[in-house]
């Protein structure tokens, strides 16, 4: 929790970077991951997934948005 306090904190203050929130992501993931192989994922981790997926795609739309500016 204090990883995701952490990374509101930066994009409020306008700080969070792509590199971070992608950090953010992969750590989240690997959680859910691990609980998933052990088949303990409780109900609220349904919503951690949901966030992932969004996460993924402000990702994703970022590198494009910078990819086609690039052109």
């Amino acid at each position: 929790m204090f990883q995701a306090q952490k990374v509101a904190d930066d994009a409020a203050s306008g700080k969070l970077t792509y590199t971070r929130l992608k950090q953010f992501r992969s750590d989240t993931m690997k959680g859910i991951r691990s609980a998933e192989s052990q088949g303990a994922l409780g109900p609220q981790d349904a919503n951690v997934k949901k966030l992932i997926g969004h996460l993924t795609k402000d990702l994703y739309e970022t590198i494009t948005s910078i990819t086609k500016k690039g052109r």
